[in-house]
């Protein structure tokens, strides 16, 4: 297994370490500690990515196993983010709804021998998702950080 798969399988380990940090919504240290797991993952799937295409280790695995790492960190990050009534249902819906398409071409596609990467669109949501996400977490230790001092 090459290192830019082994960054990808990182990151889908990196999940349930996110999710007990996330578990303590409002708490300081564990909400500074989930934006930064969060942040570490997100770095993986740019580093992952970066790695891939410079040595030329693009692989079927990395192409199937990468988008479904993010789904899971980033399907995980708004659903608790949802809990803290931060995310509404309906938008965390719409968010599941295009991941549940897009996951369906794919497969199709996969059924037919064919393997269909991510394009700039996909990547550009993906990142908007990453870097709303980690803003969120560190905006709310901070917050709580401030509302423990006062």
């Amino acid at each position: 297994m090459n290192l830019p798969n082994k960054l990808t399988l990182a990151r889908i380990a990196l999940v349930p370490v996110f999710m007990l940090c996330a578990s303590h919504p409002f708490h300081p240290a564990w909400m500074l500690a989930a934006a930064l797991v969060f942040t570490l993952a997100s770095l993986t799937d740019f580093l992952d990515g970066y790695l891939a295409r410079r040595w030329n280790m693009v692989t079927d695995f990395g192409k199937f196993a990468d988008p479904l790492a993010d789904k899971l960190l980033t399907t995980t990050a708004f659903l608790y983010m949802m809990t803290m009534s931060a995310c509404s249902p309906v938008v965390l819906a719409v968010i599941l709804a295009r991941e549940f398409a897009v996951s369906g071409v794919r497969m199709l596609a996969a059924a037919q021998n064919r393997v269909v990467a991510a394009n700039l669109w996909g990547k550009v949501k993906t990142v908007l998702q990453m870097l709303t996400i980690i803003v969120f977490y560190f905006g709310v230790a901070l917050e709580a950080w401030q509302g423990s001092m006062g």
